[in-house]
């Protein structure tokens, strides 16, 4: 595992914890606009995690879902294609909507984006302890333990999950 990983991982466990200590408390929630909301837990595990991130890699960049739109789409702009520059993308309250409803659904997510493209991916739900993790070339884990994408071959015997954007454009 690399550093980068295992620093994603332990930023993820820290805005988790926030989130399981949040859940039950009283709340802020505020509207962004349609059908999108932020609380208090989304600012305060964004938080966590920048911390834990800017403290070992001072240097990489960090765009958060919680950043102001101009600000992420010129950070984007800026090293979508360089390939020096590290980007963490990060949506430190992934399902604020069911987390502001008390629906234990909910998850941290953070990616490193390098060269063009995602290098590593991790997805914490602090409900189940469940730490999703990958880095390019080297597979995904679950809790440390490999999994790998389904062997279903036929539609008609999946199961699909899926969720509306927001935007109406895209849904």
């Amino acid at each position: 595992m690399t550093l980068r990983l295992h620093t994603a991982m332990r930023a993820a466990r820290a805005a988790g914890k926030i989130m399981r200590e949040k859940l039950n408390g009283a709340r802020d929630i505020r509207s962004k606009g349609k059908r999108d909301i932020v609380t208090d837990a989304d600012y305060a595990a964004d938080h966590a995690v920048r911390t834990i991130l800017r403290a070992r890699f001072p240097h990489d960049h960090v765009l958060s879902e919680e950043d102001a739109q101009a600000t992420r789409e010129k950070l984007w702009a800026r090293v979508e294609h360089s390939t020096d520059e590290h980007l963490w993308v990060i949506d430190p309250l992934d399902g604020t909507t069911n987390y502001a409803h008390r629906l234990p659904s909910f998850c941290v997510s953070i990616a490193l984006h390098q060269r063009g493209a995602v290098q590593i991916g991790v997805v914490y739900d602090p409900l189940r302890d469940e730490m999703f993790a990958a880095e390019r070339g080297r597979g995904a884990v679950l809790n440390g333990a490999p999994i790998a994408v389904s062997t279903t071959r036929r539609f008609a015997d999946a199961v699909v999950g899926t969720e509306w954007a927001r935007d109406q454009k895209l849904r």
